[in-house]
């Protein structure tokens, strides 16, 4: 690597990094889809508890409501679409991390070459 090609990364490399942080910090995909899972959750749970069989609660006991609203989560279309959305920000924000940590990686390591340079430079003189 050439003392102008190190340069060039130790130029350009941290604004590449502020860049992907930007991005990271603006993905609010996942937040969004855990409040909306939340919200269809809670309506279910609402209906479940609301329903009634010979004027008596439908569901009795915690375990068959919790058995009941798992049924309905599994098969609500909208809490599989949210679902997937949290799955997809998370891998986003993965890759964003990973792309990061290569980042400053590269950087690191050019600016151990810099410095290895300087001396290999100044040993010469």
């Amino acid at each position: 690597m050439t003392i102008e090609e190190i340069k060039e990364k130790l130029e350009t490399i941290p604004d590449k990094i502020r860049t992907v942080r930007e991005r990271l910090n603006g993905m609010n995909l996942t937040e969004d889809a855990e409040l909306a899972l939340k919200n269809i959750e809670a309506e279910h749970l609402l209906t479940i508890t609301s329903e009634k069989d010979n004027g008596k609660p439908k569901f009795s006991n915690e375990g068959m409501r919790q058995a009941e609203l798992k049924r309905r989560m599994e098969s609500d279309e909208n809490a599989t679409k949210q679902r997937q959305r949290i799955r997809e920000g998370q891998r986003a924000k993965r890759e964003g991390e990973t792309e990061v940590e290569f980042l400053y990686n590269q950087f690191k390591a050019a600016q151990a070459l810099a410095k290895l340079e300087c001396a290999l430079i100044g040993g010469n003189e």
